[in-house]
């Protein structure tokens, strides 16, 4: 399965409406995505109605820039993903991996399995790894915290004018390559 705005942009509004939302599914490629003013999760991964409804495995987020949601990416119930070449800026959670049914089972938290090459920058909590959750990612700058893997950064991305949402990167930015 694919999802790809090929260079278009999402956006809607109301309580509780996700822009992505994958629970259950299997092998989703959500690419070349613009994803903003959403009142609940750029992307959501999980399962369905309760923790014993199957997860969602295998999802990729790939060259996406979602901001100004309530959550830019969101893992729970045992579900797996990976994400590559995104940025995730401007809103209340970046990264947010929990879980959301029967938190009392062991392991049973949000996986993201990989990462590579990401700028979660700027929101309210950058990156929530909860109880029985696990975040692996490397090469990225991920605001806030000291977090192992190879070539990560916590230093500003020095974006041209987040203000009026122009995220891309200064010519000196330390993001650059």
């Amino acid at each position: 399965r694919r999802c790809s705005t090929a260079g278009h942009s999402t956006s809607s509004s109301g309580s509780n409406s996700d822009a992505v939302d994958c629970n259950g599914s299997q092998n989703v490629l959500v690419q070349d995505c613009l994803i903003y003013d959403i009142s609940d999760k750029g992307c959501s991964f999980g399962t369905a109605n309760a923790f014993t409804d199957p997860p969602s495995n295998g999802m990729i987020v790939s060259n996406c820039f979602i901001h100004d949601v309530n959550t830019c990416l969101a893992v729970k119930d045992k579900s797996t993903a990976s994400f590559y070449h995104c940025t995730f800026a401007g809103s209340p959670y970046g990264v947010r991996l929990y879980q959301k049914y029967s938190t009392q089972v062991a392991g049973g938290g949000g996986r993201v399995t990989n990462g590579w090459n990401n700028i979660i920058w700027g929101n309210g909590t950058n990156l929530l790894v909860a109880t029985n959750s696990s975040f692996v990612n490397n090469y990225s700058d991920i605001g806030g915290t000291n977090l192992a893997g190879a070539g990560n950064l916590s230093v500003d991305p020095l974006f041209l004018d987040p203000t009026v949402d122009d995220h891309r990167l200064a010519s000196h930015s330390p993001c650059v390559g």
